[in-house]
């Protein structure tokens, strides 16, 4: 009914799936905790009300400026790289899906 590679196949998206929401619980825990210690470390990077305050009242030194200049243009470089990474993954789950669907239909013409 199923070739060898096939039941691979489904062995390993059921691993997957099975083990998805460990690793994400993880990536997102990773991230809160990223997102709070730059709040409170270097609010300069995640605090847009603290650069503003700091700006308004001329707290801000020119090095400060600098850095900030210089690390925009990398910002979103890295932001338009992971939004890349994001759909090249979207067409790798969408190939995988349309391998699983096709899987399901064999098995569903051998039932009938």
């Amino acid at each position: 009914m199923l070739t060898p590679q096939e039941r691979d196949f489904l062995e390993k998206r059921r691993r997957l799936t099975r083990y998805w929401p460990i690793g994400a619980g993880l990536l997102l825990a990773s991230l809160a905790t990223l997102t709070v210690w730059l709040w409170n470390y270097s609010p300069y990077l995640v605090n847009p009300y603290y650069v503003i305050d700091r700006l308004e009242s001329g707290k801000t030194d020119a090095g400060i400026m600098e850095i900030s200049t210089l690390l925009l243009p990398m910002m979103t470089l890295t932001v338009i790289v992971l939004l890349g990474l994001a759909v090249v993954m979207g067409f790798a789950s969408f190939a995988n899906e349309k391998k699983y669907q096709v899987i399901i239909n064999k098995l569903l013409n051998d039932n009938d």
